[in-house]
């Protein structure tokens, strides 16, 4: 409803605005299900949306939310996280800034003032925004929603605040940087106006309100807060990251370990996802970002842990060429998620919340692996299963167990497996299947459900699906793939899935080519194939090799104490 509301009633003056469509519609997408499904605390989920923009954000060459184009390809290429979940993170965050009751009624007057006109650009959002600003007297009278939004809507990026305690007083140092994933041989000199808030233990009044704008240009800003327990930005509801000194980042530690529920799941979410990325940028040390890590150990609430899953299958992607980097990760993710499985079970619970049914999945997911009980009740699972007329996988959580059982069941198993598959048309259980039969891990295997189901037997959608967890799930899957891509001379006609399809299967190699071999045999596909990406995908390529380089050996060294 929201898609069809802002893309029709409202659409852009041109493609360089297509974020106030997709943007206004992702984040109503969230904003509106709260009221009609409040069960789903799709406003705590909103979590995951901030998560992926920040993390697309923080590439050198990405694009402003705000960015001119001519050409069809161009056009193609402005569907992307930016005009998504950065748009619907910024808009969020003025939601915020300005107050709910206002940034509604500044989008009232934004429908009302253009509705007849029926196009828009920036401009007129940011007009409609300072009437009800000004009326509400929302922001700084030396300050205006066009200078003030326009810092966030026409450069590319988001900062990273960094914040330090002046001595032992109540006064603290602010400053702004635009945040990079790599280092950068220049710095960049980009600042933005950021609505500043923060909690502490004598005051509460701006955890989600602005006590500050920090304005672009200045290198610092100094600050008074009273009280302790100090945290900056404390339900995410800004669109940045937040960095400490090591004094304040001890404290938030010890309080995530000792009292969890004084810090509000968003912001023991972004207190995750922060130090962990901040550590891969080199402006924290591993060591601090796993200690934060590992309160959650005793965590149930499934939005920290959504974050927390973020950042671990990335350290699984990039660790996945060193076995034996990827086994301790494996066995520390299995110990740190085991009360997810003790607490949620093996199989859904009548009646129970999405929370908690998204919650006991990621328990199965890397828990079942080193739990006795979960690896026997999943092989109790399969036999019943395999006794069926049919074989079906009936829930996601059907499908996690067969998924682990699957790396130890003999051919006939996997046989049975393909067989089903075959038989069955009913999208949801083809999907269950085609993920479990996914998890198979060695050549052999993998190259016998391919060669079952060729390529030409599955759905346009399926795939796609089919092609991107063979090489996700494993280094030999993905050189199975390769090998698959490499025998074709002409790979979209071949495999029958449209050029936008494609785009996306070399983009989720690269994102999975983490050694210099692999990097190189997806770089010559892609000059072959589609070599409009060419300068994207070397992008990220490099981005791989760079952080190999610069962080494994750290991330096993800091990983190695909690074994």
């Amino acid at each position: 409803y929201t898609h069809q509301f802002f893309g029709n009633l409202l659409a852009p003056k041109w493609w360089s605005y297509l974020w106030l469509n997709e943007g206004f519609a992702r984040f109503y997408q969230y904003y509106v299900s709260e009221f009609s499904h409040p069960e789903l605390n799709m406003r705590d989920r909103f979590a995951s949306v901030r998560t992926t923009a920040l993390n697309s954000d923080a590439s050198a060459t990405i694009r402003p939310m705000t960015h001119y184009v001519e050409t069809t390809a161009e056009i193609s290429r402005l569907f992307d996280n930016i005009a998504y979940a950065k748009s619907a993170s910024v808009l969020r965050m003025f939601n915020y800034a300005l107050t709910e009751k206002t940034f509604q009624k500044g989008i009232r007057y934004y429908v009302q003032q253009n509705k007849d006109n029926g196009v828009v650009e920036e401009q007129d959002l940011f007009n409609s925004l300072q009437q009800a600003a000004a009326e509400d007297v929302r922001l700084p009278l030396s300050l205006t929603m066009n200078e003030v939004f326009s810092s966030w809507s026409n450069q590319p990026g988001a900062p990273a605040v960094t914040v330090t305690r002046v001595g032992t007083t109540n006064e603290y140092l602010f400053s702004q940087e635009r945040f990079f994933n790599t280092p950068q041989d220049n710095p960049s000199t980009q600042s933005w106006w950021i609505p500043i808030s923060y909690t502490s233990s004598s005051n509460t009044e701006y955890e989600t309100r602005v006590a500050f704008w920090m304005p672009p240009g200045v290198s610092e800003v100094r600050y008074r807060i009273d009280g302790d327990q100090v945290r900056i930005n404390p339900q995410a509801t800004g669109y940045y990251r937040v960095n400490y000194d090591p004094e304040m980042w001890a404290s938030i530690i010890r309080d995530l370990h000792e009292n969890p529920n004084t810090i509000h799941k968003l912001s023991r979410s972004q207190l995750i996802d922060d130090s962990m990325q901040l550590a891969h940028a080199g402006k924290l040390d591993y060591d601090t970002a796993f200690k934060v890590m590992d309160y959650l150990r005793e965590e149930v609430e499934y939005i920290p842990w959504e974050t927390a899953a973020f950042n671990l299958d990335y350290l699984h992607r990039m660790l996945r060429s060193d076995k034996k980097a990827l086994e301790s990760l494996e066995n520390y993710v299995a110990d740190l998620s085991k009360k997810l499985l003790s607490k949620f079970g093996l199989e859904p619970v009548k009646g129970e919340s999405a929370n908690a049914e998204d919650a006991r999945l990621l328990g199965l997911k890397w828990a079942c692996k080193n739990d006795e009980q979960c690896r026997a009740k999943a092989n109790e699972k399969i036999i019943k299963m395999t006794k069926r007329s049919t074989l079906e996988i009936n829930s996601k959580s059907e499908q996690l167990l067969m998924c682990h059982q699957l790396r130890y069941i003999n051919q006939l198993d996997i046989v049975t497996m393909v067989d089903s598959l075959r038989m069955t048309q009913d999208d949801r259980t083809r999907g269950y299947l085609i993920d479990a039969l996914s998890c198979v891990e060695d050549k052999s295997s993998i190259n016998y459900v391919l060669n079952s189901l060729r390529l030409k037997d599955f759905k346009a959608d399926e795939k796609l699906q089919v092609i991107q967890n063979v090489f996700q799930n494993s280094v030999e899957g993905f050189d199975i793939i390769m090998e698959l891509l490499n025998s074709s001379t002409n790979v979209v006609e071949d495999l029958n899935v449209n050029r936008r399809a494609f785009h996306e299967i070399l983009e989720n190699l690269a994102e999975f080519a983490t050694d210099t071999e692999s990097a190189a045999q997806v770089m010559a596909i892609v000059e072959r194939e589609a070599p409009v990406m060419s300068a994207n995908v070397r992008s990220k390529l490099n981005e791989n090799q760079s952080w190999i380089e610069r962080n494994s050996a750290a991330v096993i060294e800091a990983l190695n104490k909690y074994l």
